[in-house]
């Protein structure tokens, strides 16, 4: 579980009728069913690249109120090469290799690599029919900065994102991707920050 506190949503998205979520580098996929809990009606997408965590979503019965794809949200559609921790809790994985900085957490060991389908966020939602997208949870391990390149011209209500990027190897910051983007920064918390659509109606 992120640092994400849904009640956030409720404060800075008070007059929103929330349908879609993405929960991207969604690992076993508990963020994503918190967000269906509280929405329902919402659809919720879990995207995951590590083959074994997704096998892992898609194998509980528990997640199947999900709609689960096993990707890399990235900055184009193709395939890129997967860097994948097999620590004590799994999770971590990145298409960037990591640098020693990364090792420093105890739940991170060894990293292999494998092949994994890439894709943008905005050809995944014309695949499945979504044109507006009000909240993005993003745990992707450097590569946040790429997958707000593959929005395109969406604009997701809320953001939240861990920012990960110092610690693999030619990762890039997305601060000024979202405030050039026209997102407000809201709040840090542990490493993970709380962004808002600057066109939204805040509640101040």
């Amino acid at each position: 579980m992120s640092y994400f506190k849904p009640d956030w949503i409720d404060k800075y998205l008070p007059k929103e009728k929330i349908k879609v979520v993405f929960d991207i580098g969604s690992k076993h996929g508990h963020d994503g069913l918190i967000f269906k809990k509280k929405f329902p009606k919402a659809r919720v997408i879990a995207i995951e690249a590590d083959d074994v965590l997704y096998c892992k979503i898609v194998g509980n019965p528990s997640m199947r109120c999900l709609e689960v794809f096993n990707y890399a949200v990235f900055d184009k559609d193709g395939v890129v090469e997967f860097h994948y921790n097999r620590g004590k809790c799994n999770g971590s994985g990145s298409v960037f290799p990591p640098n020693p900085k990364v090792f420093k957490f105890d739940h991170v060991s060894s990293f292999g690599t494998q092949m994994v389908g890439s894709i943008r966020m905005d050809t995944l939602c014309e695949k499945i029919g979504i044109d507006d997208i009000d909240i993005v949870h993003m745990d992707i391990q450097g590569a946040e900065y790429n997958a707000l390149i593959g929005l395109g011209d969406m604009r997701p209500k809320m953001i939240f994102l861990e920012v990960g990027y110092k610690y693999y190897k030619g990762a890039l910051s997305p601060i000024s991707k979202l405030r050039g983007m026209g997102y407000k920064h809201i709040l840090n918390i542990k490493g993970d920050q709380l962004w808002v659509y600057a066109m939204n109606k805040l509640n101040r």
